[in-house]
């Protein structure tokens, strides 16, 4: 096991407790997904962190095998049923910031997130989430087999966001975003 940062994992505790304030759980949830970006290949240029971030987040550097410990636990996190609905939005949004190499955890975190019923932001924005990873097919079809392994059927997760969304749109989107994810599955031989 990776020992992780300390202030890493106080972030990932505070996201567990069930008695902060909705902004807190944002303040979080950025100051997450930054410290995610920021050692993934989509960094973004380094003036954004320095603006955003506190010297004491600019200054964690993480090796390869701690941001894949990170998005680990945070695929972990994601899934766990007891927690609280502002941390699952913090939790997405920290994934959305991660890179190709992570692919084999990110989609099937996601995937499984999306086969359970949420609330209706939490949906749509894992959607967000999972086009943007569905933005990578090569990273994708390489991963197919562990993908597949680790996601629930794919209609089993139509039919909870068919339940889970209100507007057609958005139902729509979502079958779109599935269909895609099937295709690049099964493309993948």
């Amino acid at each position: 096991m990776i020992a992780m940062n300390k202030l890493i994992e106080n972030l990932l505790s505070c996201l567990t407790s069930e008695k902060a304030r909705p902004q807190d759980y944002e303040h979080w949830g950025l100051l997450l997904s930054l410290v995610v970006e920021k050692h993934s290949k989509l960094r973004s240029p380094e003036p954004m962190y320095a603006e955003l971030l506190p010297k004491a987040y600019r200054e964690i550097n993480l090796g390869e095998s701690e941001y894949v410990a990170l998005v680990t636990q945070i695929c972990e996190m994601l899934v766990r049923p007891t927690l609280p609905a502002k941390s699952q939005d913090a939790l997405v949004f920290a994934l959305c910031g991660t890179d190709d190499t992570t692919l084999n955890l990110t989609v099937p975190s996601i995937v499984n997130f999306l086969s359970v019923q949420h609330g209706e932001n939490a949906q749509t924005s894992a959607l967000r989430c999972l086009r943007k990873m569905l933005s990578e097919p090569d990273g994708i079809r390489k991963n197919a087999a562990q993908i597949r392994s680790a996601i629930p059927p794919l209609s089993k997760v139509r039919l909870s966001l068919q339940q889970s969304l209100s507007d057609s749109d958005d139902k729509s989107q979502a079958a779109t975003v599935i269909d895609l994810l099937a295709g690049l599955l099964d493309s993948s031989g």
